[in-house]
């Protein structure tokens, strides 16, 4: 045997050495990458689950604050001018009274709201535009009052009628356009806010390639190391999982939450509000009525408005009957106007019940007017206008105030849903980000936890 043969087992005894070192350099080189990599994982998914809550934050936000309340503040200005035209016109029917401190409040209400508009502007010269031409408008509505309160009894009837006139022409439509504006910018709100697809792409799918990769890193070590699951991996696995399913459930429940807040709540409380305008304004017709010489067209705008509240005859029963079953069964109803589409708005029971009660009412407010219309066509004056300003059971006044009162809860209930929903949504998106801050840190430090007690083996 010479010395070459001698050495051989100590050759074979360093390659083997520097082999084995070799594979331990290489094996704790892949887990630091898997370590970073994890690091890196949890990163992205925490970053881009922020970025769609504060995008959603931002426009639910910009709704909240500037587009809806603009769009309540525009209705509530078209009610109050609607109710300063029927206050004026039925002082002429019944002079003196409290109807002009009536008037007054609703005066003082729409100045008050004209003043909240001028400072809670936000799209430009699209909100300042109309709300000068509203002021304008009704600094020449009052010029035209005062005046005709100097007048004549023949002439003032002219010209409160004539100011009427102004004001349904000029200045309500103004109100419309400045809630027109805030309806499309809310709209537009709305689509901002991200959709399930971009919450899938930006959020949930990166959350679940974090959690692969976790399962990946736990079969490599298993692989490697011959031995059972890393705890500490499992459970971050584990927790990444749960948060990814919890927090796409929760985006789903927040986007239903707002959507249905805006697309349900808000929009029947914008409807409702036009409605009682509206009522307003055919109520000032039917005074109009009485005092005018030119009764066809005053009873021809009062029936254009009935029609804009739904254009069905309430007071034929077949279509009554009808209108009220389809309340009744929660179908919709194929006629036209703001209470129909109230009632095609997914009402629920307590509203229901209100809207079978306004289309009765509604329907013996028409009832009353064709009696009042028959008395004053009949020489019986005197009559029609104790039927028209009565307020007992079966007098215009009192249905009047049964319709307004209806309307007004439908607003109530509608408005404190539509908050309690934005309200709800939010904290979803804030529910959403702790969660995702929380689960991501731990995931992060049970993966460090995991891996280096692989890697301390090699060192």
């Amino acid at each position: 045997m010479n010395a070459h043969d001698l050495l051989k087992p100590l050759t074979r005894f360093r390659d083997m050495a520097v082999a084995g070192a070799s594979s331990l350099v290489r094996t704790s080189g892949v887990l630091g990458l898997l370590l970073f990599a994890v690091v890196l994982f949890s990163l992205l998914v925490g970053w881009r689950t922020l970025v769609v809550v504060d995008q959603w934050h931002h426009e639910v936000r910009s709704i909240e604050k500037n587009a809806a309340p603009a769009v309540l503040l525009a209705d509530q200005l078209r009610t109050q001018l609607f109710s300063m035209v029927a206050d004026s016109a039925n002082d002429l029917v019944v002079p003196g009274g409290d109807l002009m401190e009536t008037y007054a409040g609703n005066e003082d209400g729409v100045v008050k709201n004209l003043v909240a508009a001028a400072s809670h502007v936000s799209f430009g010269e699209r909100e300042t535009a109309p709300i000068g031409a509203l002021t304008m408008g009704l600094a020449s509505y009052e010029g035209y009052l005062r005046a005709a309160s100097l007048a004549g009894p023949s002439k003032r009837v002219t010209m409160v009628i004539h100011a009427s006139d102004v004001m349904q022409q000029d200045v309500v439509p103004s109100a419309e356009q400045l809630g027109d504006v805030n309806r499309v910018e809310l709209e537009r709100g709305l689509h901002a806010v991200p959709s399930r697809a971009t919450v899938l792409w930006s959020s949930t799918l990166p959350t679940i390639a974090l959690a692969l990769w976790l399962f990946v890193i736990q079969a490599y070590l298993i692989a490697k190391f011959r031995r059972f699951v890393n705890l500490p991996l499992l459970l971050a696995s584990v927790l990444v999982v749960v948060m990814g399913v919890q927090n796409a459930s929760d985006f789903s429940g927040g986007r239903d939450a707002l959507s249905e807040a805006l697309d349900v709540h808000f929009k029947t409380v914008s409807l409702a509000s036009r409605a009682k305008a509206l009522l307003y304004g055919a109520h000032a017709d039917e005074s109009f009525y009485l005092i005018t010489d030119d009764k066809d067209e005053m009873t021809d705008q009062f029936r254009k408005k009935t029609k804009h509240l739904i254009s069905a005859d309430l007071t034929d029963l077949p279509t009554h009957t009808d209108i009220r079953k389809a309340i009744d069964t929660r179908s919709a109803v194929s006629q036209q106007g703001y209470l129909a589409d109230v009632i095609n708005n997914k009402p629920d029971a307590a509203e229901r019940k209100i809207l079978a009660e306004l289309v009765d009412d509604f329907a013996r407010y028409l009832e009353i007017d064709t009696k009042i219309r028959a008395l004053d066509t009949g020489d019986d004056h005197a009559g029609a206008v104790a039927l028209s300003i009565g307020k007992n059971p079966g007098e215009l006044n009192y249905v009047f105030g049964r319709l307004d009162a209806g309307v007004s809860e439908i607003v109530k209930q509608n408005r404190e849903a539509y908050e309690t929903g934005l309200a709800a949504s939010e904290a979803t998106l804030d529910a959403i980000a702790r969660r995702s801050l929380l689960v991501l840190v731990l995931a992060g430090v049970l993966s460090v936890v995991g891996i280096r007690a692989r890697m301390a083996e090699f060192s």
